[in-house]
């Protein structure tokens, strides 16, 4: 169970607000405002992930043998860094694809098939 953070008082407020007054030479209500966010314990957000993949023995062989054998780093960090690049091109592509297609006016570009310029050129 976590720690339970002490409640903090309108008194303790005041006094670090007092201090940062005289320290930073600004007006009592703006000091007050900056000693309740100091006071105020810092959100803990978790930004490191711990996922089992289960693999069968010839991928973890890839595995062993593409991201092992590294001085400073675990295979486990450098296949999550692996991993985080695979993520972010994903996220990148998937955007592409919901963008609009653009619009190609009537004097722009035409693609067009090998069989079809064949046709049209009579087997050039």
């Amino acid at each position: 169970m976590p720690e339970k953070q002490p409640e903090i008082t309108d008194d303790m407020i005041l006094e670090l607000a007092q201090k940062i007054k005289s320290e930073e030479n600004i007006p009592l209500t703006d000091a007050m405002i900056a000693a309740e966010v100091r006071l105020q314990p810092a959100p803990e957000i978790k930004d490191t992930f711990e996922v089992p993949i289960k693999v069968k023995p010839r991928v973890a062989a890839w595995i062993i043998k593409e991201f092992g054998g590294h001085p400073d780093y675990t295979i486990e960090e450098r296949l999550g860094a692996f991993l985080g690049q695979v993520l972010g091109r994903s996220r990148v592509q998937a955007m592409r694809f919901s963008e609009d297609a653009p619009d190609i006016k009537s004097d722009g570009a035409v693609s067009m098939m090998r069989h079809k310029f064949q046709e049209k050129t009579g087997g050039m």
